[in-house]
């Protein structure tokens, strides 16, 4: 039977080492298969941009180092070298721990018109898509964020980034009363932020007063 362990490992083993290009959360080598036919082992996968880090598994004896994809070392202390994992034994022993990993967060732009909180044409296309990858989700996180380019008074830009940010919550349909948990329809929120940003954080940098449609943003972020 599979299992999802921590990354903590049994003596004789002093540590798993997760490593460099990638965040440990984002392999799966940090599934541990316990309790199968061929005994408690580790595997490393791609990522789901396709990367592939790199993960040492030391005891005092020796380190296996496993860093191409698709490959595993026992965790008896017994190999010296990574052994190859095949797709069909990975979705047998790591299948339902592959289904229960959190989604990663998906990040939506919206641009408006200048000065304005009138989404543009193709924006305002992705409204349906946005509410869809909400719905996918059980309890979502949704974050938005209204930004401004540098045209005009700070203080105006941060005030229309608000009004964009909660244009666009209103657009999508999110509803938040009082203290209540804020909902999508029937669907409930794990949280919602609306908030600005303002001019002080551009995707493109900038001399002040400069009009430049790529700033003129409403970034929404779903996790």
């Amino acid at each position: 039977m599979s299992a999802l362990l921590p990354l903590r490992a049994p003596a004789p083993w002093r540590r798993v080492a997760g490593a460099v290009r990638l965040p440990v959360a984002s392999l799966l080598a940090a599934l541990v298969v316990s309790g199968c036919s061929t005994g408690s082992y580790l595997v490393l996968v791609r990522d789901d941009d396709g990367r592939t880090g790199v993960v040492d598994v030391r005891t005092v004896e020796r380190s296996v180092r496993l860093d191409r994809a698709n490959t595993g070392v026992p965790l008896d202390g017994s190999a010296t070298e990574p052994f190859e994992v095949g797709e069909d034994r990975i979705r047998t022993d790591f299948g339902p721990a592959i289904a229960a990993r959190a989604a990663a967060p998906q990040t939506f732009l919206l641009y408006l018109e200048s000065g304005s909180t009138k989404l543009t044409p193709e924006s305002e296309q992705l409204i349906p898509r946005i509410v869809e990858a909400i719905r996918a989700r059980t309890l979502p996180g949704v974050s938005i964020i209204g930004h401004t380019d540098t045209a005009g008074d700070a203080r105006a830009n941060q005030r229309l980034g608000q009004e964009r940010a909660q244009l666009i919550a209103e657009h999508l349909g999110l509803v938040a009363r009082g203290g209540a948990p804020a909902r999508l329809g029937d669907l409930r929120l794990g949280d919602l932020t609306v908030t600005s940003h303002g001019e002080s954080n551009p995707l493109v940098r900038t001399p002040d007063n400069t009009p430049e449609a790529r700033n003129r943003r409403v970034e929404v972020t779903i996790r």
